[in-house]
């Protein structure tokens, strides 16, 4: 299956600034506006009416401005998540309308986080929608065809460890005479352990100071010698904590919620597991399919092209 790449051209250590906190590049995504809410967990069939406009319907998780008017159909719901940080059920044959207010700073992560994945009209964007707004508004963008690697370090891997304690995890048939290595920011060995065939996982057996970690699994695959590599930060204990606090925050507002409070604090692992969560529950939503994407762009992992291009 082709597959395409979705690519943060910062280095990671450039990316992550100092051991700490959200990548700056998504807060231009786009121009600020007021947001009513968000509506995500669509069940069955769901109208929007913004001001001004047309009844439309939606069965993607998008943002919505004030006064729009959000209805569902018998056997349907969906859930707005609201300014304040609170969550709504607009249940079967019921109709809400946003009001204004002022948003929270959790609500404005989630409202950040979306805009990277959607058009100026709050749609899912599309290739083509990538293709024109590239690096310098989403932090990420296409490049060419690719397979994933036949030795793949799946975690940690880009991502932020707030508790400094890495559980590493790999991908690979038939390895063998394998090594673990954790280096330092100035790769100084910090730990070395011999790998058996059947690993597919080792535990660090401590906790990792606040700063920037490489890791690498060396050894044979299919006979044939194989090197994969990946970095992670331990952040300083205060961003740990905020991050931390946060994501216990959203995650009282579900699985969405969750999946993008971690993608601000760079916890992709948490993302993965939120955004496969959500998509159990609307598999069809464009939205939480390109959040999913860029989950695997940030860790520099290939994206189906499904996840893009599926109308």
């Amino acid at each position: 299956m082709t597959s395409r790449r979705l690519l943060l051209l910062a280095s990671f250590g450039l990316a992550l600034g100092p051991v700490c906190g959200p990548v700056q590049a998504d807060r231009k995504a786009l121009p600020a506006s007021p947001v009513g809410g968000i509506l995500t967990e669509i069940q069955g069939s769901v109208e929007v009416q913004r001001p001004g406009g047309a009844p439309q319907k939606v069965d993607f998780t998008t943002l919505l401005p004030p006064g729009t008017v959000v209805r569902s159909d018998a056997g349907s719901s969906a859930v707005l998540i609201l300014p304040d940080g609170s969550r709504a059920t607009v249940s079967a044959d019921g109709t809400r309308t946003l009001s204004a207010g002022a948003p929270g700073p959790l609500f404005l992560v989630l409202a950040r986080q979306l805009k990277g994945v959607l058009d100026p009209q709050a749609a899912p964007l599309d290739l083509r929608g990538y293709q024109l707004r590239g690096y310098q508004l989403r932090g990420y963008q296409l490049r060419g065809d690719g397979e994933e690697p036949p030795l793949l370090l799946t975690a940690p891997r880009e991502n932020l460890l707030p508790e400094g304690k890495p559980h590493f995890r790999w991908q690979a048939r038939e390895l063998k005479d394998a090594t673990l290595n954790l280096y330092d920011a100035e790769e100084n060995v910090v730990w070395t352990r011999r790998l058996k065939t059947s690993d597919t996982d080792l535990s660090y057996p401590g906790t990792l100071k606040p700063g920037t970690y490489k890791w690498e699994v060396v050894g044979k695959v299919m006979e044939k010698p194989e090197l994969s590599g990946a970095s992670f930060v331990v952040p300083n204990p205060s961003a740990g904590q905020a991050a931390s606090t946060r994501l216990a925050a959203a995650q009282k507002l579900g699985a969405v919620a969750t999946a993008l409070v971690a993608l601000e604090h760079r916890l992709f692992p948490e993302a993965e597991a939120a955004i496969a969560e959500a998509r159990k529950g609307n598999p069809g939503d464009r939205t939480l399919r390109l959040l999913h994407a860029r989950v695997l762009s940030e860790t520099r992992r290939n994206v189906p092209d499904e996840l893009i291009t599926a109308k």
